[in-house]
């Protein structure tokens, strides 16, 4: 087997040579790769917004005193008994803090997704956009450098009649 050129390898485990790529214990090789593309997921924020436009008005509520204590009587927890103001403003904190936490905290990630003939395979993801692009060229480079090896060898012709 003839030694093959590295064009580009890192520290996570992503070896890109001219013929194959390999990721962690995957190993692919360049010339069945149909197509391959880095696409972005953005986060679903359905449950952050809730969790903040629930929380929200109820902190409100409990911090203005806008719930009757005829209307819901204190509550008796423990032998203690809370105001149900009091209740609503901590809940409603609570809430609001989860769901801008959980806003804040979930990000974007970046995959690199190959297309072969068996299907399509997510190869790489990863939350660090210039980690995702700095592999996409390195399998552009791998391209253009398998592309220069099969310049000089000579094509199928195919006999045109006229």
């Amino acid at each position: 087997m003839a030694l093959q050129k590295i064009v580009y390898a890192d520290s996570k485990g992503v070896t890109i040579t001219t013929s194959t790529l390999q990721v962690q214990k995957t190993s692919i090789d360049l010339k069945g790769i149909k197509k391959y593309r880095m696409s972005t997921k953005k986060p679903n924020r359905i449950a952050e917004t809730v969790s903040f436009l629930a929380g929200l008005p109820l902190a409100v509520c409990g911090y203005l005193n806008l719930i009757s204590t005829v209307a819901v009587p204190y509550i008796k927890i423990n032998q203690v008994y809370y105001n149900p103001n009091n209740i609503a403003l901590w809940a409603g904190l609570v809430y609001t803090a989860i769901g801008l936490l959980t806003f804040f905290i979930d990000r974007k990630s970046y995959t690199i997704s190959v297309t072969k003939e068996e299907g399509k395979i997510n190869i790489l993801r990863s939350h660090n956009r210039d980690y995702v692009q700095k592999v996409m060229e390195g399998l552009n480079n791998a391209y253009q450098e398998s592309k220069k090896k099969n310049v000089g060898r000579p094509k199928k012709q195919t006999a045109v009649s006229v």
